[in-house]
């Protein structure tokens, strides 16, 4: 008898229905938030529900714990930190997870408990500074040959499908776009690499850019899918975001475009000049 086609797996998955493929792949865990009892988050946590979104956030710069995973409401409001046991568990920047339960303990104290897949990739926006927002774009300041070349190795190292959804496009399968990590204390945008995203999650993936209000929806809409949030919960998240890039925007911040040179790409000179020595 002749193979039956896999009807659960479609050759060539939307970003949706990669996604779903993946949530079957990765186990939720879970973990009780630490740290609840200092700098005031009691008012905080007391007043999480069930369901709520959650954000884990990686703390690089933290001068106590480079290592620790704060906790933090889908507008920035800490709550405490990932217990140090399993911090080595969440390999992104930034980790969206729901709280699970809300409660006091005997003595009274709030606590809660948040389910997350750790390893799970989020679809998260950027809030860049805006004295380096305009040269982000590594497709416009990178020669062709050398963006033809990083774009290759990034399909091919993703096997040609979303990093972040598990699908592919209709018109083409990936987009190719910057992995950025923020370095608060020292103001240090760092490129850290290239990943390969479905055209609607890149799509989301810069919100700030959608000034038609049809490609904005989608945008929020794609976010609200792809981290498993409230049409309430995308836009809160958005507000965050942008925020963000207003907080940042009243600093000067520098580039670290050290991974250009040591994956023997030139760093442009228009470039090297906004990059900290």
């Amino acid at each position: 008898m002749g193979q039956q086609p896999n009807q659960c797996k479609p050759e060539r998955p939307s970003a949706l229905e990669g996604r779903r493929m993946i949530l079957d792949f990765i186990p939720v865990e879970s973990f009780q938030i630490a740290g609840v009892s200092f700098e005031g988050r009691q008012d905080f946590v007391s007043n999480l529900q069930p369901d709520q979104a959650v954000m884990m956030v990686k703390q690089p710069d933290n001068t106590y714990d480079p290592n620790a995973v704060a906790v933090q409401t889908l507008h920035g409001q800490d709550l405490g930190y990932v217990p140090k046991e399993h911090t080595a568990r969440f390999p992104h920047d930034v980790t969206f997870g729901h709280v699970y339960s809300v409660g006091q303990n005997a003595k009274g104290l709030w606590g809660a408990t948040v389910a997350v897949r750790p390893t799970l990739p989020p679809l998260t926006v950027e809030a860049f500074p805006a004295n380096l927002a305009a040269h982000i774009n590594m497709s416009s300041n990178l020669p062709e040959e050398a963006w033809s070349a990083i774009r290759k190795v990034t399909y091919r190292k993703a096997d040609y499908k979303c990093e972040v959804s598990g699908g592919v496009g209709t018109e083409w399968p990936v987009e190719c776009h910057e992995v950025w990590r923020f370095h608060e204390g020292s103001q240090t945008l760092q490129l850290r690499g290239f990943m390969a995203l479905h055209p609607e999650v890149h799509l989301a993936k810069h919100l700030e850019r959608q000034q038609d209000d049809k490609r904005r929806q989608q945008a929020i809409w794609m976010l609200q899918a792809m981290n498993e949030w409230t049409v309430a919960e995308a836009e809160e998240y958005w507000k965050f975001a942008r925020d963000t890039a207003m907080r940042r925007s009243s600093q000067e911040w520098k580039f670290d475009l050290s991974w250009l040179s040591s994956n023997n790409f030139t760093i442009p000179p228009k470039l090297r000049q906004l990059c900290r020595q």
